[in-house]
């Protein structure tokens, strides 16, 4: 199962029913029997403290943590004994294939079947899908936040897009007399990405410090990752941001790509609609 062998040394044919009992223990046992020492060579027995139980057993060998139930559970005290030694009456074969894990099957099976016609074998499955399972609940919590966190994230877009454009039809005058000044088009486009990022940035500091609080209640549907993951935060924010300048950068454009005098006559023009004779009533 590749299960790291740390020290000493993996069951074999000598460790029979006759020969002398021995265990691998993984490495939570050892930190927690034998901290700052060799748990190689140390003797435990099994039944308590009644000297007329279980035998001694020899630890021979120390691996690597495993997590049985999920993988966010933390890895407890574990204690492995060879078959011949200690009989179970139920036992889960592991088998490894370089090819498909279904063809395998019924080769198990009828494996199983040789040895106890009687025996139906069990259920089976691969590991990915033992894997899926125990982790199929937090993928589907994670992908249906990852759905609610694109859609805000569509709204951001459009929102800001909005109020951009909106802001840039208010100043179209403004605009326009900066251009008859002589302003040229790319400052126009820059001034206004400008004050965009700078209202991004402020929603982006606020939003951080937000998700840094809220961040922990997600803690139970992580593995492995801080709430307050650096790569994280500095991605998310990234992304926001680049998101801010396009749905800017779109307006900003086509105000710097007003006339100047089209944009000045509009607001002239309806002057020049007044009768400028005055009329008696």
């Amino acid at each position: 199962m590749g299960i790291p062998l740390l020290e000493g040394r993996s069951f074999d044919d000598t460790d029979t029913e006759h020969a002398t009992a021995v265990a691998i223990i993984n490495q939570a046992m050892a930190k927690r029997f034998w901290p700052g020492e060799s748990a190689v060579g140390q003797r435990i027995r099994r039944g308590g403290l009644d000297e007329s139980g279980f035998p001694w057993i020899t630890i021979v060998g120390v691996v690597g943590n495993i997590r049985h139930l999920s993988l966010d559970s933390a890895p407890v005290s574990e204690l492995f004994i060879p078959h011949a030694q200690f009989a179970w009456p139920q036992m889960t074969v592991v088998v490894r294939t370089e090819h498909d894990a279904v063809p395998v099957a019924s080769s198990i099976r009828q494996a199983i079947h040789d040895v106890d016609k009687d025996h139906r074998g069990g259920s089976m499955g691969t590991a990915e899908r033992i894997l899926e399972a125990s982790v199929g609940g937090r993928q589907f919590a994670m992908r249906l936040l990852a759905a609610f966190a694109a859609l805000a994230l569509g709204l951001a877009l459009v929102g800001i897009y909005g109020v951009v454009a909106y802001g840039v039809g208010q100043r179209t005058h403004e605009i326009g007399v900066r251009m008859a000044l002589g302003a040229r088009p790319l400052s126009i486009l820059a001034l206004i990405v400008r004050e965009v990022l700078l209202l991004s940035a402020i929603g982006l500091i606020l939003g951080s410090a937000a998700a840094l609080v809220v961040g922990r209640t997600m803690r139970s549907l992580l593995y492995e990752i801080s709430p307050i993951d650096g790569p994280t935060f500095v991605t998310t924010v990234l992304i926001l941001a680049a998101a801010g300048t396009v749905a800017a950068y779109l307006p900003s454009r086509r105000a710097a790509s007003l006339d100047p005098v089209a944009t000045l006559s509009q607001r002239i023009e309806p002057f020049r609609t007044l009768d400028p004779q005055p009329r008696c009533g």
